[in-house]
């Protein structure tokens, strides 16, 4: 990557490639890792008390310039309601997040005894430069996630959002740099796996969310530097539903959760196992749940579910659909991609699905409710426990 290259975002509700994104060279990126390690210099000698009143005034700043980082947001994902909300409760999730702040601070230079006559000091020291590589998902929210304790940790950041969703980081960095005291410390920077790889070899701490193929890639370049680095990566959350549990409540839990931003959150619900005694019942009110749900076709401000953010999670959907249907699913609503330039799909209800079935094994990253019965309590804890990815789940 010696020259800067030019790349065209697609939109997801349109299907156009609509907005050019000028990648960052070599060069570009190392004077900007200098920039965010001199003004850690800085930061890192404020006190806790200081660095806390610095991120209430940006929170300040985001709060009244948040219009254009929600317009570019919603251009980004295909969803202006979830894009509101992401940057509204901005200063709720910090507020939450300082809370722990000067409990951790309290820890600093402890004076240790080793035994056998040896004697030591603990003391906190950030890493300098802390390198965050974050998904279009949620590009807003899961980009202060790990941002914000390490600002407060005294760290340097900067940022990487996906190349997929890189709207909204000029307008939210020109607020940014227009905060002083963060300006320089906290810096968004779009690219592609080029761009992240240059950024690992630059960084003292790594952090990383996005898929599991993607998250071992990023490990191995981490532990080739040698440096720590902390992965979020896939999930297939369960959702246990014994016979004794609330069938209303907990039927609109495995609809809503598994649906809720088309299903392209984390923690998604993204298989469902339900006591025999309800099975069919439950499975019958998911449908009457998801028939009663709309599709977001033609106003982004508008209720309902809106499009896949990124173009291949829709075939992933769609295969793992198709591959339930094969070897014997039903299909009971929902189960089709409409194109309407973008890619959307209605809520989807399956049953009389398996574990050879991908929709139980691999992560959907979509609007899917598949639901299996199971007779014994020990079954389902098996049944949530054959999978080899962790994350959440949940027991009604």
């Amino acid at each position: 990557m010696n020259q800067a290259r030019l790349i065209q975002v697609r939109n997801p509700r349109s299907g156009e490639a609509d907005y050019p994104l000028r990648l960052p060279d070599v060069q570009a990126i190392s004077k900007r890792t200098a920039t965010a390690r001199a003004a850690q210099s800085r930061w890192g000698g404020l006190s806790m008390d200081a660095r806390i009143a610095a991120l209430r005034e940006l929170v300040a700043a985001i709060d009244a310039g948040r219009e254009a980082i929600i317009d570019a947001l919603a251009i980004d994902t295909g969803r202006a309601a979830v894009s509101r909300l992401e940057v509204q409760n901005f200063g709720l999730r910090l507020e939450q997040q300082l809370g722990f702040a000067s409990e951790i601070a309290d820890w600093a230079a402890e004076r240790l005894d080793l035994g056998e006559g040896i004697r030591g000091l603990r003391q906190l020291h950030p890493y300098p430069l802390v390198v965050n590589l974050t998904p279009w998902n949620f590009p807003f929210s899961l980009g202060w996630l790990d941002t914000v304790p390490a600002l407060l940790a005294g760290c340097a950041v900067i940022v990487k959002p996906s190349e997929v969703a890189p709207r909204f980081a000029e307008p939210l960095q020109a607020v940014v740099d227009s905060v002083p005291p963060v300006a320089g410390v906290v810096q968004f920077l779009p690219g592609d796996a080029a761009v992240a790889e240059t950024l690992i070899d630059h960084a003292d701490f790594l952090c990383f969310t996005g898929s599991t193929t993607t998250g071992r890639l990023v490990a191995a370049r981490a532990a080739a530097r040698m440096i720590p680095c902390c992965l979020e990566l896939g999930g297939k959350d369960a959702l246990v539903v014994l016979d004794d549990a609330n069938l209303e409540t907990a039927a609109q839990t495995a609809v809503i959760g598994a649906t809720i931003a088309t299903g392209q959150i984390c923690t998604s619900v993204e298989r469902v196992y339900v006591q025999r005694p309800i099975h069919d019942a439950f499975v019958e009110r998911c449908v009457e749940i998801a028939k009663a749900q709309t599709l977001n076709l033609d106003d982004p401000e508008g209720p309902g579910l809106g499009p896949f953010i990124h173009a291949p999670q829709a075939e992933t959907y769609r295969q793992h659909v198709a591959d339930a249907r094969e070897r014997g699913a039903v299909v009971h609503v929902g189960g089709e991609v409409i194109e309407r330039g973008g890619f959307w799909a209605p809520p989807t209800v399956l049953s009389e699905v398996t574990h050879e079935m991908l929709i139980m094994r691999e992560e959907t990253f979509g609007p899917a409710v598949p639901i299996m019965a199971f007779d014994r309590d020990g079954d389902a804890v098996h049944l949530a426990n054959d999978c080899c990815y962790g994350l959440g789940a949940a027991v009604f």
